[in-house]
C-alpha cells in the first residue's frame, strides 16, 4: 500500500508538471505567434504623394536645387544658372518609417553639357534625421545639418515641379 501511494502521488506530480508545462507551452507559442505576426501590408499614401521632382523654394536666382524621389531611389540635384549647362547630383536610395526620410548616398555626378566630367562613390546618409509633410504640393523638411560650430536644425520647403 505504501509504494501505491508513492507510486499515485508520483503520477499525480507528474500529471501536474505535464500539465504545468502544457500551460507553459501553450503560453510561449502564444507569445511567439502573437510576436512573429507579419505587419499588415498597407499602401503607404505619404511615399506615393513624395515620389516626383521637387524645386527648392529658397533656390537663388543663380542656382536650382531639386529633390527627385522615384520609387526606389532619391536624387539630389544642384544646377548652377549661366552660360553652361551644369548639372551636379547626389544619388542613393531612401527609406521612409512614419514621417522620417532617410537618404543614403552612394555616387556623386557632375555633367556639363549633358557629358559627364566627374563620377565618385560616396558613401554617407544626408538629410540626417529627417522628417518631411506634404501639404498641397509642398514639402516640408526638417533635418539637422553641421556647420563648423555645432549641428543645426534646419527647414526648407520643395514645391512639386511634376510626378
Amino acid at each position: 500500500m505504501c509504494v501505491w501511494a508513492i507510486k499515485l502521488s508520483h503520477m499525480k506530480s507528474t500529471k501536474l508538471t505535464i500539465a504545468k508545462f502544457s500551460g507553459y507551452a501553450l503560453l510561449l507559442i502564444v507569445l511567439f505567434t502573437s510576436a512573429c505576426k507579419k505587419d499588415k501590408v498597407q499602401p503607404n499614401v505619404e511615399v506615393n504623394t513624395l515620389q516626383g521632382t521637387w524645386k527648392d523654394n529658397e533656390s537663388t536666382p543663380n542656382f536650382n536645387r531639386y529633390l527627385k524621389l522615384t520609387p526606389d531611389s532619391i536624387f539630389l540635384i544642384f544646377k548652377p544658372i549661366g552660360t553652361f549647362n551644369e548639372e551636379h547630383y547626389f544619388s542613393g536610395t531612401y527609406t521612409i518609417k512614419g514621417d522620417s526620410l532617410k537618404a543614403d548616398f552612394n555616387e556623386s555626378v557632375s555633367k556639363i553639357n549633358n557629358k559627364l566630367v566627374d563620377r565618385i562613390k560616396i558613401y554617407g546618409q544626408v538629410l540626417d534625421n529627417a522628417t518631411y509633410r506634404v501639404n498641397n504640393n509642398i514639402l516640408f523638411l526638417k533635418y539637422v545639418t553641421y556647420p563648423a560650430d555645432a549641428p543645426m536644425v534646419t527647414r526648407t520647403t520643395f514645391a512639386k515641379v511634376s510626378n
